[in-house]
């Protein structure tokens, strides 16, 4: 009943607001979001002072953190990635690319960002085919705007930790008797964590 009433809600468009999403959580599920948030703005702040990035990179620096909070909401609650964020997002992120390109000449950034995301997007498409659309098809999306913000060597890292944070999190689960091999996990978290360790490994 809970779970249907959610997908109502991002139906109706509500849970779609951030607000809504973070208070659509319990208590101790609030806390721990607003604290995961905190601590990626945190790095989001030291990588962008560290790497003096120019002004359009730290914004998608920031963007990436807080779509990928707010997405990570909505695919613990309902298994589901709207498109209309994931579109929203990959927007805002092609803008960024383009002013940064425009402004700065940051051809770099540009190139790496495309090459993640489409070397990314394929992998996880290959990845949704194979494992019999065990893999969702918003994952497959989430994967490509998430790699376009990222570049390719962060997309890889991050990819490759927060599938190393989920398989370890299944072998717990399954351990304690929480999971079964059947059950089915929300993979956005996972990217998640990825990001924010990948980002933290390279500013230490």
């Amino acid at each position: 009943m809970e779970e249907q009433k959610i997908i109502e809600q991002i139906n109706q468009g509500s849970i779609i607001n951030p607000i809504s999403a973070i208070l659509s959580l319990t208590k101790v599920g609030r806390l721990f979001t607003i604290i995961a948030l905190l601590i990626a703005l945190s790095i989001a702040t030291l990588y962008v002072t560290i790497n003096n990035l120019n002004i359009f990179n730290a914004i998608s620096m920031y963007m990436t953190m807080i779509f990928m909070a707010w997405l990570s909401i909505i695919d613990y609650k309902t298994y589901t990635l709207p498109n209309s964020i994931l579109l929203a997002w990959l927007i805002l992120r092609t803008l960024m690319l383009f002013f940064s390109f425009a402004f700065f000449g940051d051809f770099e950034t540009l190139t790496f960002s495309l090459i993640g995301a489409f070397s990314m997007g394929i992998l996880f498409l290959i990845m949704y085919y194979v494992s019999k659309r065990s893999l969702g098809g918003g994952d497959v999306k989430l994967s490509f705007v998430l790699s376009l913000s990222l570049t390719t060597y962060y997309s890889f890292t991050a990819v490759f930790l927060a599938l190393i944070i989920c398989s370890l999190y299944s072998v717990i689960g399954i351990w304690l008797k929480k999971l079964t091999r059947k059950s089915h996990l929300p993979l956005g978290p996972f990217l998640f964590a990825g990001t924010l360790l990948a980002y933290l490994i390279a500013i230490l």
